[in-house]
């Protein structure tokens, strides 16, 4: 099999961290993706976040046989940066990518796209 049934879910909530109440989670997830190997990054701006700052599910296979990714990240609340989710895996005829402005950090709760290969 080569497809991508493509979802990638921007969903900002606050973090359950007791120690900053101020920071939200961005989540980019993928999934129903075949063959298994797909590139994701998040980026703040241009500058892809380093892994060390990243949370990440690993690929995981579903239950028919296709594939999903999770990768998500903290952020300030108040941070006026602007934020993208890139991916990119061989289905697609150029890598996706799904950016959250910065004004929209704060209003966002959950947004998704499904492209279809």
């Amino acid at each position: 099999r080569n497809y991508i049934k493509f979802f990638c879910v921007i969903k900002l909530s606050r973090s359950k961290s007791v120690k900053d109440w101020r920071k939200l989670t961005m989540t980019c997830l993928s999934t129903g993706f075949s063959p298994e190997y797909v590139k994701m990054s998040l980026r703040k701006f241009s500058t892809e976040i380093p892994d060390h700052l990243i949370t990440s599910s690993g690929v995981r296979p579903n239950d028919d046989g296709t594939y999903q990714l999770r990768k998500s990240v903290e952020i300030l609340e108040d941070d006026k940066a602007d934020y993208y989710c890139y991916v990119s895996h061989r289905t697609l005829t150029k890598p996706f990518t799904w950016d959250l402005p910065a004004s929209q950090v704060i209003r966002s709760e959950a947004l998704s796209f499904k492209v279809g290969v």
